[in-house]
């Protein structure tokens, strides 16, 4: 399940179809605004990935094209590799790989951790907490499809925050409570991949002033932090 190369994203088009895209397929998808929905992704899950797909993206075209957006899937799928180039076989973009590998935001498993739980259903990996299961039922996804994994990963790696003895959260998260708000604008269309793309490029712009305001960050730092342990 290579998110480069296999097509694990289902989207819904202008046209009313639904296809299922590789990530490459759905940036370039994106930047022609043809994205109207993403039938597997859930209301509180959108910021999260809203906010993984710019910071990739940027990150993809400060490494392949100098700030330039790509113009099509197969210079995404490009820009996307040249932040992995330790690894040809594209272990850092796969939902699953051998345990001393990355997998996509999991970084490999350091020597001696074990304890390791099973988790059945994406719902029940999600960081969506309801008081006492009611409402919304957690672990009701019984056959879920690959992008249902994908999009509650997303938000557990983004958005989880400490909940309770040995159960931390994400170093994305400053506290046990922290709350991740998302204030910008989006177009009056309310689609997708306006939206994205203007962000894309603003990160782009921003990043020289950034480096500058924060010196302890590198232009050639790690930008893949679950590259390693």
């Amino acid at each position: 399940m290579n998110l480069l190369h296999d097509p694990l994203i289902r989207g819904i088009f202008l046209d009313g179809t639904t296809r299922s895209l590789s990530l490459p397929q759905l940036y370039a998808a994106l930047a022609r605004d043809e994205i109207v929905d993403l039938p597997a992704l859930r209301p509180h899950q959108r910021h999260a990935l809203h906010a993984l797909l710019c910071q990739l993206g940027a990150l993809g075209c400060l490494a392949e094209a100098k700030g330039e957006l790509p113009d099509d899937q197969q210079a995404w799928a490009a820009a996307l590799r040249r932040l992995t180039l330790p690894y040809p076989d594209d272990e850092p973009w796969r939902l699953v790989t051998e345990a001393h590998q990355p997998a996509f935001l999991q970084a490999p498993v350091p020597d001696g951790l074990t304890n390791f739980k099973p988790v059945e259903t994406p719902d029940a990996l999600d960081m969506l907490v309801t008081a006492k299961n009611h409402d919304l039922k957690g672990a009701r996804m019984s056959c879920p499809q690959p992008d249902d994994w994908l999009f509650a990963l997303v938000t557990l790696q983004t958005m989880e925050g400490f909940l309770g003895a040995g159960n931390y959260g994400v170093s994305r998260m400053n506290g046990g409570f922290a709350n991740r708000p998302a204030v910008g604008l989006a177009p009056a269309s309310g689609r997708m991949g306006a939206h994205v793309m203007r962000d894309i490029r603003r990160l782009v712009t921003l990043r020289p002033r950034l480096l500058d305001a924060y010196p302890h960050y590198r232009d050639d730092g790690l930008a893949l932090v679950w590259l390693r342990p």
